[in-house]
């Protein structure tokens, strides 16, 4: 009897052997077959430009492997098309421009520039302090904007409230610091009203510039705080209202473009993304013959929006 009970465990090991192994092979098969994903892609949008047949330079590049949630990788080549030129930008650069990824866990450390007054301001809206200081850009914008709010409104009752600094003194109308205030293109906006006394801004008494602020280039770039407006551009801001992208969503899908596969806004712009240089600068393809702008995304790179003629 012992030794039939021997032949029939050996038997069933040889079958539980031979159905691992089956399982096994199955696994394989099935592993190598799945489709390959990537954690965090995005859908891309079909607008690219075709793929040219310049003759093409190539450029490496070295960045840090991850930091700000992006999924970086050590090194990536850009293809430079014939028709570009390099332009240099020192490591600094990463710190300034209108496009910064900023936050309470990022936040700004880099010096505001391109400032002025409120000195070339039309007379569609009132400053709080004549000593307030904004982006040259973002004032121009500013001023387009409040001449539409008041043709649509009949009032000039806007006041820009603060700018660079939140205003910290006892009883401030918005004592609360926001992380992107120091990059030098955001406002605090309010009411001024008849008896000259300064109200709050809400999203029940904010529904035009709610709804199009968008348009000059501004968008609210903190949630639920409705009196908080920064520029960006009125082309990346049509491009976040026409696919209905958040601020931080639209960074993290511009950084799927490169030069040679930009992302295409109709006929009026392109746009693509670089990324920093482990070096002390980053060589930046930029066109030769058309308009450009280069702002630092405050993490790991560049983008670059290019305008038609």
């Amino acid at each position: 009897m012992g030794a039939r009970k021997k032949k029939r465990r050996a038997a069933t090991g040889r079958i539980l052997a031979a159905c691992l192994l089956v399982i096994a092979v199955f696994w394989v098969i099935m592993r190598n077959n799945m489709p390959s994903t990537e954690s965090g892609t995005l859908d891309i949008i079909d607008e690219r430009i075709a793929d040219s047949d310049e003759p093409m330079q190539y450029l490496t590049e070295t960045q840090p492997s991850a930091i700000n949630g992006y999924d970086l990788y050590e090194k990536s080549s850009a293809i430079i098309p014939d028709g570009y030129t390099i332009l240099k930008k020192e490591s600094t650069g990463i710190y300034e421009g209108l496009l910064l990824d900023v936050d309470f866990l990022y936040p700004f450390t880099g010096t505001a520039s391109n400032l002025t007054t409120f000195d070339n301001q039309n007379i569609s809206f009132r400053v709080r302090n004549a000593d307030l200081l904004i982006m040259d850009s973002a004032l121009l914008a500013m001023n387009e904007l409040m001449i539409a709010y008041e043709e649509e409104t009949g009032k000039k009752d806007l006041l820009v409230y603060s700018t660079t600094e939140a205003c910290q003194t006892e009883g401030s109308l918005y004592p609360q610091s926001m992380p992107d205030s120091g990059i030098g293109s955001c406002l605090d906006l309010a009411f001024l009203n008849d008896d000259g006394t300064i109200s709050p801004m809400t999203s029940e008494n904010n529904t035009w510039l709610l709804e199009n602020a968008w348009r000059f280039g501004f968008f609210f770039s903190i949630p639920d705080c409705d009196w908080h407006i920064r520029y960006i551009g009125k082309v990346h801001t049509a491009i976040m209202q026409e696919l209905e992208l958040n601020f931080d969503q639209y960074l993290v899908k511009l950084r799927s473009y490169s030069v040679t596969n930009p992302y295409v806004y109709h006929a009026s712009a392109f746009l693509y993304f670089v990324r920093a240089s482990s070096s002390d600068s980053t060589e930046i393809p930029v066109p030769k013959e058309q308009d450009y702008l280069i702002s630092g995304n405050n993490v790991d790179g560049y983008f670059v929006t290019v305008t038609a003629d």
